[in-house]
């Protein structure tokens, strides 16, 4: 599934990232990495940005729609 299909409050791990060589500097510079723990926090009104956290840095980002659909991610396993 993409980032855009999780619900607020789920932990997924980002296990994929089907994007440009462009749009995945930018993701990696923002701290986003294949086998990252996020937490979704917020979905903007009116398809607006996706506010995730990275639950093992803390790091907060606003992603557009479109980014987050590149994402391809999966929940996390409780242990």
């Amino acid at each position: 599934m993409s980032l855009d299909e999780v619900r607020i409050d789920d932990v997924v791990i980002v296990r994929d990232i089907n994007a440009g060589h462009r749009a995945l500097r930018r993701l990696l510079s923002l701290g986003i990495n294949i086998g990252d723990r996020v937490r979704v926090l917020h979905f903007g009104p009116f398809k607006g940005a996706i506010l995730i956290e990275d639950i093992d840095s803390g790091v907060k980002v606003a992603l557009g729609r479109g980014i987050a659909r590149k994402i391809v991610v999966e929940h996390a396993r409780h242990n």
